[in-house]
């Protein structure tokens, strides 16, 4: 039998929940008179951005804003993988007091950033991130800085994708065939 000349790959299973589609202050804003805001369609009732990504039996999670717990609570999560963050920005990243619960069934949590947001989130979160007379009901959060080259998380490869806010860097992620990006005004081509 004559092998074929095509080369194929296996793909994981992916499954991806959008957990928020909102702008940074989600939808409704407070006080806005807004029509949408003002909407009794639930489309136009929307959390912060964030994303779970699940390859087969591990589950990530792309940033993890003010929305983040009752983005948990909505879907039924009980146990997260690792945590991936696009930038600094509080709606990314405001809920990430909320990984305790995780952390006190699970233990240390991986959270996958650039060094630029680890700086942001050691200054707006010192008592996370201190190792002198640290509070015992914090998450440990063991992290793993990235620049722009692709990277393993439990045998799951992540491809960070460079793009541009507006004024600073920011980052989406591809997962075996499915990219998630957020806040993006230009993309290198």
């Amino acid at each position: 039998m004559k092998k074929s000349p095509y080369f194929y790959k296996t793909f994981m299973e992916v499954k991806i929940t959008i957990l928020g589609t909102g702008t940074s202050q989600g939808i409704p804003v407070i006080g806005s008179s807004h029509p949408v805001c003002l909407s009794d369609n639930p489309k136009d009732k929307r959390l912060r951005v964030s994303a779970m990504i699940e390859v087969n039996d591990k589950r990530l999670i792309i940033d993890c804003g003010p929305d983040f717990r009752q983005q948990m609570l909505s879907n039924k999560v009980s146990s997260i993988d690792a945590v991936l963050f696009t930038h600094e920005h509080a709606d990314h990243t405001a809920g990430l007091d909320d990984l305790r619960p995780f952390y006190f069934r699970q233990g240390d949590l991986h959270c996958y950033m650039t060094s630029r947001v680890h700086e942001a989130l050691k200054e707006r979160f010192n008592y996370i991130f201190t190792t002198a007379n640290k509070y015992p009901g914090v998450a440990t959060l063991e992290v793993h800085e990235f620049i722009n080259d692709t990277f393993t998380v439990d045998g799951i490869e992540v491809t960070p994708v460079l793009a541009d806010h507006g004024y600073i860097p920011v980052h989406g992620f591809r997962i075996e065939n499915v990219a998630y990006m957020t806040d993006v005004k230009t993309i290198a081509q």
